[in-house]
């Protein structure tokens, strides 16, 4: 019987040690070589095993699962728990290396929301390993439990608690049981179900997550759309082609913008940008009420058109404008087609509304933007006289939560905890004030809609948040009594970091070397598309980005990140940490 044993080893290493990739897979094939030179919270980095004659998924499966013989790792990244396992998520080639993505399973139900990233390289040896595997599963007292809601009971929760009409009939109901993190820390068996409802008058379809043990929806996700009793027949949707012309508008600050067309079969000009990946387009929603999110109905809307050129609808013109723009910042500063790398449509609705929160029902006075995942578009709404849909900032940042899913390969219908809300937030401010510089040059700032007309919504500088609360900036804050971790109040622990970086600021008495925006972007952009994973936190965060900045600059650099996270609150990351050493007998 085949049984594993795992020594401790102490690992010294320097915070400042230079790693070269490329170096790494030069270096002639050695097992005595097998070693670690970054060993950080959700971070593994070396030549963490002999070659290995399998395929490169395998070849991942069995080092997190401690079955590598002679392999180094971080006890935070292998389970010898039987009933663990890991299945593949995606696997590409990235630097002459296969990257694999897995998600953790246990029992083989999949740990929800909990992915890793392994690389390796052409020689089946493990050089990366970011993210961390949950332990100790065995001894959560939920997962001994076998007797749980049935299918109907699921069913019957999911219909009362979301009041679904009696008579609306399921045409949909999918669902997958997962071990789910619950807000006391405690794991337990849930469904992750995706719905749909129908009777004469609306379609109600959505996700959400039930406790399976006892019976409490831990998510939910509903949306509506409206039947019309007497449809309207409409023409169908003219093929659309590039115009050769421009088109022109005015934006909602009276500035005149220029940006791509398409015309249509019908003689008609549309808001429609296809030169740009699979397209930019701007619909109409006409204020369709979106009740929170929860109804879809009359979204995304009409494909704003024109009989000429030149578009009167001041929200559309700044939009299409400021899409244009962010398109082109993340393909030529990072080569990033589109929020996902695929060149996936953009699509975004003006003239959007949402009851839930404009109290005096006045449709045009709607005073927000967001980005809705299960959608996969953008709404703005016309409040502050449309000035929203012309502040760039304010657009790239709902197209940055866009990002920070795309690139992080995320397709979970709610992140796993608050710290990666709080994170997701932070950084959608930062590639919003990023892309402001890009556009502005020197009157670019740190200040999220400031253009808006004496609405700050968030001032990252002089740590204010919405509604001139305060914005939290140490990580310290996150943790106190009080803090009610709504991901926006707790943005500000990531983004006035990467702030101090790019401008060189004092915080906490502690001041860095400014670093500038475009190195500071670049480092951001490498950690996500190279170790960030769907269950960020802030530990992981940093060890990734203070990696990311010595991979792009060098060790000199590194410590000036390093810097800035330590005076807002972070961990110092381990000069010296403890490794394991994976021993096989029989």
């Amino acid at each position: 019987m085949n049984y594993k044993k795992i020594t401790s080893a102490l690992l010294a290493f320097g915070l400042l040690c230079p790693l070269s990739t490329e170096a790494i897979h030069a270096q002639e094939i050695d097992k005595n070589q097998v070693q670690v030179e970054v060993a950080q919270p959700g971070l593994t980095i070396g030549k963490l095993t002999e070659p290995q004659n399998d395929t490169k998924e395998n070849i991942a499966k069995k080092y997190l699962k401690g079955e590598v013989q002679g392999a180094k790792a971080q006890q935070e990244q292998v389970t010898t728990e039987k009933s663990v396992d890991f299945q593949l998520t995606n696997k590409e080639t990235k630097e002459n290396q296969t990257e694999v993505r897995l998600t953790q399973t246990y029992k083989s139900y999949k740990v929800y929301g909990q992915d890793l990233i392994v690389k390796v390289d052409k020689n089946g040896v493990i050089t990366t390993v970011s993210g961390k595997v949950v332990q100790n599963l065995e001894k959560q007292p939920n997962l001994t439990i076998t007797n749980f809601l049935s299918k109907n009971e699921v069913k019957s929760s999911l219909r009362n608690t979301l009041q679904i009409p009696n008579d609306a009939l399921e045409k949909e109901f999918a669902s997958e049981t997962v071990i789910y993190k619950k807000q006391d820390g405690s794991y337990t068996y849930a469904d992750v179900i995706t719905f749909t409802y129908e009777n004469n008058d609306q379609i109600i379809s959505g996700h959400a997550i039930i406790d399976l043990i006892h019976g409490e929806m831990l998510f939910q996700e509903k949306m509506i759309k409206n039947k019309e009793q007497q449809p309207v027949k409409q023409a169908a949707t003219p093929q659309l082609f590039l115009a050769k012309e421009q088109g022109t508008g005015v934006n909602a600050l009276l500035e005149n913008v220029l940006f791509n067309i398409a015309k249509g079969s019908d003689g008609k000009f549309y808001l429609a940008d296809l030169t740009r990946g699979n397209g930019i387009y701007i619909y109409d929603a006409n204020y369709a009420d979106s009740k929170g999110g929860d109804s879809q109905a009359g979204y995304p809307g009409t494909l704003v058109s024109s009989k000429t050129t030149t578009f009167a609808d001041k929200e559309a013109a700044g939009v299409m404008k400021n899409l244009s723009a962010i398109y082109d910042y993340f393909k030529t500063q990072h080569n990033l087609k589109s929020y996902d790398n695929k060149n996936t449509k953009i699509v975004a609705s003006v003239h959007g509304f949402d009851s839930t929160e404009v109290s005096d029902g006045v449709k045009t006075d709607y005073v927000n933007a967001f980005w809705h995942p299960a959608w996969n578009q953008m709404v703005f709404g016309d409040g502050l006289n449309g000035k929203l849909t012309s502040a760039i900032d304010v657009t790239a940042h709902e197209f940055g939560h866009a990002v920070f899913s795309g690139t992080t390969k995320n397709n979970v219908v709610k992140y796993p905890s608050d710290e990666t809300n709080a994170l997701n937030e932070g950084l959608a401010d930062f590639w919003g004030t990023q892309i402001e510089f890009y556009v502005k040059k020197d009157k670019g700032n740190w200040i999220m809609g400031d253009t808006l007309g004496g609405l700050t919504i968030r001032d990252i500088p002089n740590e204010i948040g919405d509604g001139g609360q305060k914005l939290y900036t140490n990580l310290q804050d996150f943790y106190k009594d009080g803090n009610s971790q709504e991901s926006h109040v707790n943005s500000g622990i990531i983004s006035h970091v990467l702030y101090q970086l790019a401008e060189g600021k004092t915080y906490n008495g502690v001041t860095v070397a400014k670093q500038g925006n475009d190195k500071i972007s670049k480092i951001v952009m490498r950690a996500l598309q190279n170790y960030a994973t769907s269950a960020e936190d802030f530990d992981s965060l940093h060890s990734h980005i203070v990696q990311a900045a010595k991979d792009l600059y060098g060790s000199t650099v590194a410590k000036e990140v390093d810097k800035a996270f330590l005076a807002h609150g972070y961990k110092a990351l381990p000069q010296t940490n403890k490794v394991i050493e994976v021993q096989k007998g029989n």
